[in-house]
């Protein structure tokens, strides 16, 4: 999911809270408040709505399409890959609402983790590219501090999300599908985790979101020309979806245990 509205309204902006007001009425008052389980007591429709809210940082935008749109342009160069989370894995965090069909999905990562070929001492050797044309969000910082956000709304009301990159391109700027809008690592990533900067491979994730709340692969959406170089690595969209009823079957465990290497991963193909 985009993630839960802070404790305080005050920690967001006037726009979110002010889009949040519109789209759910009195309610926004107790999820506003703090009350951790106000967002539960909405509709899954309701939820979607204060995703998208938090997804746009407020902006006024049309219905979203039924379907994501063809993402044309790939992210990132998949060479530069060597391992990726499964869509609804373990991996990370919860990162779940309604899927495609907005059917509501609970406890499970629904975006993908990309682990790459460089270490995290290796800032902004990775170019990031916008696989969909759209409107550009960026945010001052991540919630988790590593790098900020880099958004692309498409006007089909599906964003394209990078998260702990180094953007490349200013908030509202209009961009086209394959033109840089960010890189990885970013260039805090060595004073805000100098205990992680051994490693050899540093990481980042990907997400697909609509503005009524609804998360898609990436993978899933592009069109064949754009994702023959992915499958060339052996990231293919059989193997990098977990099926809603085989994680149903096989819920997340509460800390969500996945990393490199485990079942959740899948490691590029040389």
């Amino acid at each position: 999911m985009v993630g839960l509205p802070p404790a305080s309204a005050a920690e967001i902006s006037p726009a979110v809270v002010a889009c949040i007001t519109k789209a759910i009425g009195s309610a926004a008052q107790s999820l506003m408040s703090g009350d951790e389980k106000a967002m539960a007591r909405l509709t899954p429709a309701q939820q979607g709505r204060v995703r998208g809210c938090i997804l746009t940082e407020g902006r006024a935008v049309k219905k979203a399409s039924k379907v994501p749109p063809r993402l044309t342009a790939s992210p990132i160069d998949p060479a530069t890959v060597t391992s990726m989370s499964t869509f609804r894995s373990c991996a990370g965090h919860d990162f779940s609402g309604l899927n495609v069909t907005g059917a509501p999905e609970r406890n499970r990562s629904m975006k993908h983790y990309l682990y790459v070929n460089q270490p995290w001492t290796a800032t902004g050797s990775i170019p990031v590219l916008a696989p969909v044309s759209g409107t550009a969000i960026v945010s001052v910082e991540e919630d988790y501090p590593l790098g900020s956000w880099v958004r692309i709304l498409s006007s089909k009301g599906w964003a394209f999300t990078a998260f702990h990159v180094d953007p490349t391109i200013r908030d509202g700027q209009k961009v086209t599908a394959g033109q840089q809008i960010a890189v990885f690592p970013p260039a805090n990533a060595p004073s805000f985790m100098p205990d992680r900067m051994g490693e050899p491979q540093a990481n980042f994730d990907f997400s697909l979101e609509s503005t009524d709340g609804r998360i898609a692969s990436f993978l899933d959406w592009m069109t064949p020309s754009a994702r023959s170089a992915w499958e060339n690595r052996g990231f293919t969209t059989s193997v990098m979806t977990v099926s809603r009823v085989q994680r149903d079957a096989q819920p997340c465990p509460p800390d969500f245990p996945d990393g490199p290497g485990s079942a959740g991963f899948v490691s590029s193909r040389p």
